[in-house]
């Protein structure tokens, strides 16, 4: 199997995906499907017959993902309708301990060298391309972060060399907690998951004066109302104009901010299609109308839902739930997945804070 996972009885939970186990000619389409969680790729040149070589080995500390991968040369893109697409939210803080990339978010230019540490805003477009690479990568959530450093600071895209100061003290620290994690007990990580994001927050708030602050409409409002907006979905209110009312803003200021999540309308349509989505996958839902599910999702009209739906993900409602047929991950992130070709695809969606970790579920 490409994905597998593994929890040995009190450890941390972790999951490896590897695209050697494909013929080389469907590997980079591998690779694509599972890194597609997060970003769009395309290999840097005409692979052929020659294979793409990746892997990603993934610890689950519930409120952080800590993975190591390699992967080959390739481009790598996360633009608004991706992000409007997936909902993900998270920071990632990348080690390149081999390779690199060049790329660009719209505030600033990304040059990461060997040795540095990147961090990408996954709510933020950005695109790159990166050489022949290997990294340590932790996918922690916003509030985690927020918890040391204030939300109106962009972190977006900045790197810290890893050849001096507090670049050199992350990246170190960032290879120590990888190899370790293995011996990890499940019990122990949850605190080592704090510890890592004061570590984090800690080094990138050395760079916070070279980086420029978001207005606290964009930092704070923002998040209020893609909060609000999750849970109304199947409102018939929800409403540009409803949003500019209850939040106190312009029509003008809320264009704005949605500007980069491809305008507050498409992101309001595409959030309700990907309800649809998975109540369509549900097992619980199988016996539930694909009208009823509409609805739910904040549809009004069935066949303005079909047609949007097609659009967006090639096939009608009935094909998807046709084609459904294993369960969707429903567990948290502290606990193994169901089912071994589960991994850390579905981790990364399903990341967020637990109850179960002694702190409130979002």
């Amino acid at each position: 199997m490409l994905n597998s996972a593994a929890s040995t009885l009190n450890k941390t939970p972790f999951s490896v995906f590897r695209t050697d186990q494909v013929a080389p000619r469907d590997q980079f389409d591998a690779w694509r499907e599972s890194i597609g969680v997060a970003f769009d790729v395309e290999p840097t040149e005409r692979l052929a017959n020659a294979g793409f070589a990746a892997e990603v080995r993934t610890f689950n500390l519930g409120e952080m993902l800590v993975s190591s991968a390699k992967f080959g040369a390739e481009y790598f893109k996360r633009d608004s309708r991706k992000i409007s697409r997936d909902g993900l939210d998270h920071y990632l803080v990348q080690l390149y301990w081999a390779g690199g990339l060049t790329g660009s978010t719209r505030h600033r230019p990304m040059d990461v060298r060997s040795g540095d540490v990147q961090i990408v805003d996954l709510a933020q477009p950005h695109e790159s391309v990166a050489s022949n690479s290997a990294t340590i990568a932790i996918t922690v959530g916003r509030e985690l972060i927020a918890e040391t450093i204030s939300s109106r600071v962009d972190l977006h895209g900045i790197v810290l060399r890893g050849d001096r100061g507090a670049g050199a003290l992350l990246a170190d620290y960032m290879k120590s907690l990888f190899y370790r994690l293995g011996s990890l007990d499940a019990g122990e990580a949850p605190f080592v998951a704090r510890a890592t994001a004061d570590v984090i927050a800690a080094c990138a708030g050395a760079m916070v004066s070279d980086v420029q602050a978001r207005s606290p409409i964009n930092a704070i409002v923002v998040d209020r109302m893609k909060r609000y907006i999750e849970e109304h979905l199947g409102s018939r209110d929800l409403s540009p104009r409803g949003l500019s009312e209850r939040f106190r803003i312009s029509r003008t200021q809320l264009y704005r901010i949605f500007e980069p999540l491809g305008g507050v309308a498409g992101y309001i349509q595409t959030r309700r299609l990907d309800r649809a989505f998975g109540l369509l996958r549900d097992p619980l839902c199988r016996n539930r109308p694909v009208s009823d599910i509409a609805y739910t999702a904040g549809f009004s009209n069935l066949a303005h839902f079909a047609t949007t739906f097609r659009r967006a993900f090639g096939l009608s409602p009935s094909e998807l739930r046709a084609a459904s047929t294993l369960p969707a991950f429903r567990s948290g992130p502290g606990t193994p997945p169901p089912h071994p070709a589960s991994g850390y695809e579905d981790w990364v969606r399903g990341l967020r804070r637990q109850a179960a970790y002694g702190t409130p579920a979002l």
